[in-house]
């Protein structure tokens, strides 16, 4: 039996979502060869509302949230296409070692290569499979890219068949640190330049986080947004 035949099994024997998540991270890393994985599952906003991995700390998971989400380009492909894909075939090493994510993220982990797969419900994204690699290591074949594919697709069945389980309001993703170092420098009238300069991060970067923060909070404009932190 195949290492993927093996994570399918495992997974399809799941009682709940979170079993599902659970199997995913025991098999997965077999069928993948990749001792670093986490699972994402999203809530209505398209934002993560659970995130469970293999391999990385609390402390990576965070600073991907803080600062490497919004700029993730593997993430923003599978939102757009709904395929799997690698960062290295996507970017080529150059391009993909000159991303804010490569530089912020991945190589202070020591990780190298990575790989996204979607999962989807009802035609739009409801979570995202990753896989990583640390330096020194192989990068990702064709065939393991199909096969990260092909477990999204069994985690994407699986997790349908299950009820929503639920979140409290507010809780689903509140700003993070970096967020509201970002927030502060709005109110105090930064463009998105200075505030970049500031943090250490490229203009873009705080361009797509401060979308996200107005999507949160619910504001339109950066005007809005430092009137809502005036009042707390």
């Amino acid at each position: 039996m195949s290492a993927l035949q093996v994570v399918a099994d495992r997974m399809a024997a799941a009682g709940s979502v979170a079993d599902v998540r659970a199997a995913f991270l025991q098999h997965a890393g077999a069928a993948l060869g990749s001792d670093v994985r986490a699972i994402y599952l999203h809530g209505p906003d398209d934002r993560p509302v659970s995130a469970d991995a293999v391999g990385l700390s609390d402390s990576v998971l965070r600073r991907y949230e803080d600062l490497g989400r919004d700029c993730d380009p593997v993430l923003d492909l599978i939102v757009a296409e709904h395929v799997a894909v690698s960062a290295l075939d996507l970017l080529g090493p150059d391009r993909w070692h000159a991303t804010d994510l490569y530089d912020h993220v991945m190589a202070p982990a020591d990780l190298e290569h990575y790989i996204a797969a979607p999962l989807l419900g009802q035609g739009r994204i409801v979570g995202t499979l990753g896989f990583t690699r640390r330096r020194g290591a192989a990068p990702f074949t064709a065939a393991e890219i199909g096969r990260a594919a092909a477990l999204a697709h069994h985690v994407s069945a699986l997790v349908a068949r299950f009820p929503t389980e639920p979140v409290e309001p507010g809780s689903a993703l509140p700003l993070t640190a970096r967020d509201r170092e970002i927030v502060a420098l709005v109110v105090r009238g930064r463009t998105n330049a200075e505030i970049g300069a500031a943090l250490h991060i490229s203009a873009n970067t705080v361009k797509q986080t401060l979308k996200r923060i107005f999507a949160r909070t619910g504001v339109q404009n950066r005007t809005e947004l430092a009137a809502r932190a005036a009042r707390g």
